[in-house]
């Protein structure tokens, strides 16, 4: 009989150099549809939508590892219907963009009973949590070209009125590398001049997104209140399934949350 020690002594030296001893890296991926599509109805049928849907992602070179059968969910997705997925994560570092930037005119600071406020002539703009900001000139208390993060905001009729803060502390979500400039969590708030400005002046608002290359095509723009869960969107795989759902619906990256948060609420579309 040979020695058993022995030949497991062996075969260990022989995976030991080896670089894929082990799973493949997964990620996993939410499905959201009206209730109204049926996703739900007879999904174990060769011919439902549910068996649809996983035919095109298997067709669109997806390489499947789990599948969860679809649910009716409730509060907050009242009226949806859903279900997760796992997928090889095979893409690339992801990379960090400049998407666009608004600028708008600054109307002065601690105006309207806003105190710690400026005041931005614009009316319900499109803002991030965290995002960067730069002023045209030195005024309020605030320097020119200097780099400052949105710390909150309120709208009323046809103004914006924005806090800053000088600081963010970057976030790592999703096992991938920091989220770009201007969506880490705000620091503390930065105390403007008390005195209004009378001196009008521009602030510049930059929105950077995250783009991954691999077969999902994720896609994080820079969006919302929540400075650390954001959607992430599954484009190339919304574009495998749309032809064959005839309401709305969404693929989105499941984001890391103290586990693994496969139908998260947290951040929100702009």
């Amino acid at each position: 009989m040979p020695s058993t020690y022995s030949d497991i002594g062996q075969n260990a030296w022989k995976t030991k150099e080896s670089s894929n001893f082990g799973t493949r890296k997964l990620a996993f991926y939410t499905l959201l549809c009206d209730t109204a599509a049926g996703l739900g109805d007879n999904w174990q049928d060769s011919n439902s939508l549910y068996y649809q849907i996983v035919q095109r992602l298997q067709e669109g070179g997806v390489e499947l590892y789990w599948l969860g059968e679809p649910k009716v969910l409730e509060s907050p997705f009242d009226g949806s219907d859903g279900f997760t997925f796992a997928i090889a994560d095979d893409a690339d570092t992801p990379t960090k963009y400049l998407e666009d930037t608004n600028t708008y005119n600054v109307l002065g600071a601690n105006l309207d009973g806003y105190n710690n406020y400026i005041k931005i002539d614009a009316n319900d703009p499109s803002l991030n949590r965290g995002q960067p900001i730069v002023f045209g000139m030195t005024d309020d208390g605030v320097v020119a070209g200097k780099t400052y993060y949105l710390y909150d905001w309120e709208t009323s009729g046809d103004y914006t009125y924005i806090r800053l803060t000088e600081t963010v502390t970057q976030v790592n979500n999703d096992g991938t590398p920091d989220y770009p400039e201007g969506v880490g969590h705000p620091g503390e708030i930065f105390m403007l001049d008390p005195a209004p400005s009378a001196n009008p002046y521009t602030a510049t608002f930059y929105f950077y997104d995250t783009f991954w290359t691999g077969t999902a095509g994720d896609v994080q723009w820079a969006c919302c209140w929540d400075p650390e869960y954001k959607f992430i969107n599954a484009w190339n795989l919304y574009d495998r399934v749309n032809p064959v759902i005839d309401y709305g619906f969404t693929i989105t990256r499941a984001q890391v949350n103290g586990g693994l948060g496969i139908f998260s609420t947290n951040g929100c579309c702009c």
